[in-house]
């Protein structure tokens, strides 16, 4: 292990050396730099303004809250329509198999068998049907997504066409074009 006399020395060694040569320590550093400029080149990224506006349109596709919201309740609720459907025949299962076989034995056995194939057809089917309802919800290409957006349209369109026969005929103008030609006589 050296010393500090030692690593003075050291020390004193390299400076005496570079002095020899003509260099300084900031003249060193200089050269340092640009040697590391020419064989590392400068990081590349995108410029801030591209990057906010991806980051903006990223954070406006997203889905609001209450969206999420009645997306999982309504994937929660088909997944546990599911779960109830196979329930209903699992019991169908089991109330035929103690009816019919006559060994306690082999009705406990089937009866294992029924309720792991229900549990494990319950959480894959469940699961795929409540995942399924839940994105058609909640993302903006989904099923329920399309069909809002198109009667969204649908009666904007129409609200449009009623507004705007409205404001072009007034009431009092329909009223005295009226002629009551499809009402009935009154009997006297």
């Amino acid at each position: 292990m050296a010393t500090k006399a030692q690593l003075a020395a050291a020390a004193k060694d390299i400076e005496a050396q570079r002095a020899k040569r003509g260099e300084t320590t900031t003249r060193a550093r200089t050269r340092a730099a640009a040697h590391a400029a020419k064989v590392q080149p400068a990081a590349q990224h995108a410029p801030v303004d591209e990057v906010d506006a991806e980051l903006e349109a990223f954070m406006a596709s997203l889905p609001g809250p209450g969206r999420v919201v009645i997306g999982a309740m309504f994937g929660l609720a088909a997944a546990g329509a599911v779960g109830y459907g196979i329930s209903l025949i699992m019991s169908y299962a089991l109330a035929g198999i103690v009816t019919l076989t006559g060994s306690a034995a082999l009705a406990f056995m089937l009866s294992a068998i029924v309720w792991v194939l229900g549990i494990y057809a319950t959480w894959k089917i469940g699961g795929y049907v409540g995942s399924k309802v839940f994105a058609s919800i909640v993302l903006p290409d989904g099923l329920v997504s399309k069909c809002c957006a198109s009667l969204s349209l649908g009666f904007g369109g129409m609200k449009d066409a009623v507004v705007s026969r409205a404001s072009s005929t007034g009431v009092a103008q329909r009223m005295s074009a009226f002629t009551g030609a499809f009402t009935k006589p009154v009997a006297a």
